[in-house]
Formats: structure tokens, sequence, C-alpha cells
């Protein structure tokens, strides 16, 4: 059984076996009461292997608790842009878009960001915290004096509170990252 190709290349791509034309096959005399699913095992499934299931990613620990702060942020009014300069704090993307607002001015007074003439930047004590509990989360160090004097679920909620604003309290946002599973000197495997 033979199948004619069309040549024709359906949307941009950089994908050079898509180049010569789409998969598209026109059904010729020989094709007629052919099942379909019989020609598409024949072209998707023959290529990809089977007993290979796919290995799972380990999840990182630190974007972990990164992601618990932000559900925490949300969960007491943090803005998307609130959420935006979290991430950038703890280094999960880069703090050179932030824009200007209230909440950094108070990040600024209470020693967490620096206003360079570049930009806003975590000041090097905020930073010396993310990269010790990086560090710790990750199991390439196990200096907790690094970390600064508060355990993680204290210093999570501080940073979070900081940043959303609004006179929340950090013991309740601490409550709310230990139902994630931030716990004092790591994180919980099952939460």
């Amino acid at each position: 059984m033979e199948y004619a190709k069309t040549p024709c290349s359906e949307f941009p791509n950089d994908n050079p076996d898509l180049h010569d034309g789409s998969s598209w096959y026109a059904a010729d005399e020989d094709t007629i009461g052919v099942d379909a699913i019989e020609i598409l095992d024949e072209l998707v499934f023959d290529t990809a292997p089977e007993d290979e299931p796919a290995s799972p990613t380990p999840a990182d620990p630190f974007y972990t608790l990164v992601a618990a702060m932000e559900t925490a942020a949300a969960a007491f009014g943090g803005t998307p842009d609130s959420i935006v300069l979290l991430r950038a704090m703890l280094g999960a993307t880069r703090m050179d878009a932030i824009e200007p607002t209230a909440a950094l001015d108070g990040l600024v007074s209470a020693g967490l960001v620096s206003q360079l003439a570049t930009g806003f930047v975590r000041s090097e004590r905020l930073t010396r915290e993310v990269i010790a509990w990086q560090d710790i989360l990750r199991d390439k160090s196990d200096d907790l004096a690094a970390c600064g004097t508060a355990t993680l679920d204290e210093w999570a909620s501080n940073v979070v509170a900081r940043v959303i604003g609004g006179g929340c309290r950090p013991d309740a946002i601490r409550r709310e990252l230990r139902t994630h599973g931030v716990a004092a000197f790591g994180l919980l495997a099952a939460a």
C-alpha cells in the first residue's frame, strides 16, 4: 500500500521533518476501506517507544517553597504584581523589570530591597538568606546559621507579609504555609 504525500508546510516551524509537507495522505483505490486508525497507528505510534515511560522530573524543593509562598500570598490578597515581586525577591525571576510601588518602598525601609540607579535589587542580607535556604532545601548545605535567626516557615511568612503589605499578620501566613508543607527547617514530604 503506497501513499502520496502532499507537499505543503502548514505553519512556520523549526522541525525539518515537516518541511517536505504535511502528514496528510491522499486516498487511492488501495486505501479505500482501510481503517483510519490503522493508518494513524502506522504513522504515529510506530515511532514512539512503548516500553519506556517518561521519567518523572524531580521537584526542586526551593521552587516548591516558592510555589507555597505564592499560594499563601494569593490567599491573603496578594495581587498579581505582588506575586511577581515575591518571585523576583526569591530569585525565581529578575528584579530589573519591577516598577516602583508602595510595597517596594516598604521593602526598602525594611532592608529587604535596595534601590540603585539601575533599579531595584535584593538586599545583601536577603540574598544571603535566600541562597542559604536554597542550599538547605537542595541538600547542598546543612549550615542553618547562614539562614539567619528565623526558621524557614517564620522567614517565609515574614517575606510574604512584607510583599503583600496591608497589615497582614505573619503568624496567619505561617499557618497557611504549614498547610503547604513548609516547616521550621525544611519541607514536609506530604502536606
